[in-house]
C-alpha cells in the first residue's frame, strides 16, 4: 500500500465510524464500550456519542483540507524505492532534483544502507538534500 492508499483507507474509515456510532454501534471504540457498558446506562452513550461524532467529523473536515483527494501523492512514492525509479519519471519541476537523485542512485553505499535500514532511517541519515 502506498500513502495515498492509506490516506483514503483512513478517510473511509472515518466515515464508518461515524455511521457506526450513529446507530449506537461502539464496538470500533473499545474503551467507550467498556465505560458504556459498566455503567450500562443509554444517557452516557447518547451524551458520549455526539461528542465522538463532533470530533470525527471536525477530523474528517481537517485531513480532508491537509490532504484533499485530487493531490498526487503517488508522484512522491519514489522515496519508498529511490534506487529503482527512472530519473526521467520524477522531479522535473524541481531544479537540480533529477541530478541529486542520479548522485544518489550512483553511490552504492547509500543504497547499501537503503537495503537494510527503514526508509525512516535511511532518509533520517541521508546527507543530501533532494529538495
Amino acid at each position: 500500500m502506498d500513502i495515498s492508499e492509506n490516506i483514503a483507507s483512513f478517510k473511509k474509515k472515518l466515515a464508518l465510524w461515524r455511521e457506526r456510532l450513529a446507530r449506537a454501534e461502539t464496538a470500533a471504540f473499545p474503551e467507550l464500550s467498556a465505560a458504556v457498558l459498566g455503567d450500562s446506562s443509554e444517557l452516557v452513550l447518547a451524551d458520549v456519542k455526539v461528542v465522538f461524532q463532533a470530533h470525527l467529523k471536525t477530523l474528517q473536515e481537517e485531513v480532508d483540507r491537509f490532504l484533499p483527494g485530487n493531490v498526487g501523492l503517488c508522484q512522491h512514492s519514489w522515496a519508498r524505492n529511490v534506487f529503482g525509479v527512472y530519473v526521467t519519471e520524477v522531479g522535473e519541476d524541481i531544479p537540480g532534483f533529477q541530478e541529486e537523485l542520479v548522485h544518489l542512485q550512483e553511490n552504492q553505499v547509500r543504497k547499501q544502507h537503503f537495503e537494510s535500514l527503514s526508509y525512516s532511517e535511511f532518509w533520517r541519515n541521508s546527507r543530501i538534500s533532494l529538495f
